[in-house]
């Protein structure tokens, strides 16, 4: 299986959310069913739809590398998302719903499974104290 991962925060600049962190670790801690970690690509500080579907597209399409057979979007927030709510906020960054759903629409069509998870967390951690060396 080829599994992509997208990580998409909502911190400050030159911060990560612990949960953000705790998925990232989870989803390549080494094991046996983790993935490569050029397979999981991280937005802690918010993502706008324009580059987040660019990214999925990549992988829908096989422009990427390799096609995806699975894409796991995780979305932590700073506070939760609403069932009711049509958009959500990452950081400045507006994301419509129907975005996500019509990017997830067209890989299910290719034969892509997708699972989507909202999650929210206001703990954050500095890069500095993760061991980020700034660019």
């Amino acid at each position: 299986m080829n599994t992509y991962a997208f990580l998409c925060g909502s911190a400050p600049e030159d911060y990560r959310q612990k949960k953000l962190i705790q998925m990232q670790d989870f989803l390549t801690c080494g094991s046996e069913r983790s993935l490569p970690e050029k397979n999981v690509v991280v937005f802690p500080n918010g993502v706008d739809e324009f580059l987040l579907g660019y990214g999925l597209e990549n992988v829908i399409t096989g422009r990427a590398g390799n096609k995806a057979d699975e894409i796991f979007i995780y979305i932590c927030t700073e506070r939760p998302v609403s069932e009711k709510d049509d958009t959500l906020w990452l950081s400045g960054s507006q994301i419509h719903k129907n975005f996500l759903s019509k990017m997830l629409t067209a890989a299910n069509e290719t034969g892509i499974g997708t699972q989507v998870v909202y999650d929210s967390c206001c703990d954050f951690v500095s890069e500095d104290d993760l061991g980020y060396v700034g660019a």
